[in-house]
């Protein structure tokens, strides 16, 4: 083990003055031990490469490696930064800085497309999230888990603005119940039994047109409610499957008092 630790050393730094040494060193603040990580982490399953052995690889298990670490590293940055923090404000606020939408931002603030673009790919906006996870699970297996957290940190430093972020009073509960009005859809939580007898948590599940939408997690109803209805609403686009099934589900239209009655019932506890 220390013997391949010190040729990872040697072959660094015979190559440190490589042009991907340098892109990379520009991107994440330190110099990579083992490049090869992270140009896989530029490969989505439409850009793929071949191995050594001819097989076809791409950066998805990197994504999946750095889907967990950076939410363990989130989890670990919001716990520090808000000590006084109730679990279900750090786990709105996780999820939102988590969130494909944000990951896909972040991913081009950091010049995640200018790499691209210097490796001769072409990635849309919407898959930057994935080039972004992948890249910390890169970073993770390259230098361990102290650099992948200082690297998630930074960017939430240098581009989220915590504060802001915690101060949103966003709704999602009356969001939904808009949402739902406006397209004629019914809609109700549901409180999930939790097998552990001695857990204080609530979990609550949210139907749309009785297709499982979102699921929540917290120490009340309230908040568990919440999540599921921010779960359910970040998906309630035209492309994604769940608006799919929803639209293949739904059942015939109520008469319009009756269905005003319905949904204001349901966020009123």
């Amino acid at each position: 083990m220390k013997k391949n630790k010190v040729s990872k050393y040697v072959r660094l730094l015979f190559n440190f003055r490589k042009k991907p040494y340098i892109l990379f060193r520009n991107l994440l603040g330190f110099y990579p031990l083992d490049i090869e990580l992270y140009q896989l982490a530029m490969l989505n399953k439409s850009n793929f490469a071949k191995d050594k052995d001819g097989r076809l690889i791409n950066n998805e298990r990197l994504e999946f490696l750095g889907d967990a670490v950076l939410e363990t590293a989130v989890t670990d940055i919001l716990y520090h930064r808000f000590p006084n923090k109730k679990e279900g404000f750090l786990t709105i606020l996780r999820s939102r800085i988590v969130q494909r939408k944000m990951l896909n931002k972040l991913g081009m603030q950091i010049g995640l497309n200018r790499l691209a673009k210097s490796a001769g790919l072409s990635k849309p906006f919407n898959i930057y999230g994935n080039t972004l996870e992948a890249l910390i699970g890169a970073i993770y297996l390259d230098r361990g888990y102290k650099y992948a957290h200082l690297f998630v940190n930074s960017i939430l430093k240098k581009h989220v603005n915590l504060g802001k972020i915690s101060n949103e009073e966003a709704n999602y509960k009356v969001k939904l119940q808009e949402w739902a009005q406006k397209n004629k859809m019914s809609f109700r939580y549901e409180l999930f039994e939790d097998e552990n007898p001695k857990s204080n948590h609530f979990v609550v599940e949210l139907y749309i047109e009785d297709v499982l939408a979102g699921v929540g997690t917290a120490l009340s109803k309230k908040e568990a409610q919440q999540l599921a209805a921010e779960t359910a609403y970040r998906k309630l686009t035209p492309n994604n499957p769940l608006m799919k099934e929803i639209r293949a589900k739904k059942t015939p239209s109520q008469p319009e008092q009756e269905q005003e009655e319905i949904v204001l019932e349901e966020t009123n506890d």
